[in-house]
């Protein structure tokens, strides 16, 4: 019994060894955590105050991969101050692909397919800013320029929806030509149950769409995703 009485005693002083550095480790690290979270937050500030306009070149882009990388790295992240900045990350990313789209719909000079062969790049450049897994498969060939726009459009509103909304774990983004039309469908496995609101993106792009003589559907019931299906005339 002595022996036992012996080992415990030394079992527990190794213990509250183990606590004190760990204790010790914990403080060491808290400057560098307020630092991470300091970072993250002013940059997160930056991106928010920036428009797709005021960008150059492919700036629309970037800032839509950039706010992806940030949420990939508070979701990873230890410290839960970190980890709370992803809801405000996740705003900021849907607010940047509102812009593109609106961008896209507007003067042209925003991040959309200058040319119809340009779609497929600029919608997996989309894709890859989404933090979840995007499946693209794009195979339409020549669109006039207006319909590819408005595919473009309809594209990056309905991913900012799914990373705003659909608390999905991936997205299926198909275009594809079928004789004289383009067909276009972007569906997600998430919660459904989307209503389009009046004078929400949605129903702007449905006006847009039927203008050149198109039809955009939504299909959303509840528990079973969100489907966007688009079908437009190729050459307007």
């Amino acid at each position: 019994m002595g022996t036992f009485g012996l080992w415990l005693g030394s079992g527990a002083a190794a213990l509250r060894r183990r606590r004190e550095r760990s204790a010790v480790a914990v403080r060491a690290a808290e400057p560098e955590r307020r630092q991470e979270h300091a970072e993250l937050l002013a940059r997160l500030r930056e991106l928010e105050s920036t428009r797709t306009g005021d960008d150059a070149g492919h700036g629309g882009h970037r800032r839509t991969q950039e706010v992806a990388a940030i949420i990939g790295s508070t979701r990873a992240a230890a410290d839960p101050a970190v980890r709370a900045l992803t809801s405000r990350a996740e705003t900021v990313l849907r607010h940047a692909l509102r812009d593109l789209c609106d961008a896209a719909l507007g003067d042209g000079a925003g991040e959309g397919p200058a040319e119809p062969e340009d779609l497929d790049t600029s919608v997996r450049a989309l894709a890859a800013a989404v933090p979840l897994p995007v499946r693209v498969t794009v195979d339409v060939g020549p669109l006039a320029p207006a319909v590819a726009a408005t595919v473009y459009a309809v594209i990056c509103e309905s991913l900012a929806n799914v990373v705003g909304h659909a608390r999905a774990r991936q997205v299926v983004v198909t275009v594809r030509r079928h004789g004289p039309t383009v067909q276009v469908a972007v569906s997600d496995d998430g919660d459904g149950g989307a209503q389009p609101v009046m004078g929400g993106g949605i129903v702007v792009l449905a006006a847009r769409v039927a203008a050149l003589g198109g039809l955009l559907h939504v299909d959303s019931p509840p528990g079973s995703g969100t489907h966007v299906t688009v079908e437009l005339p190729a050459r307007t």
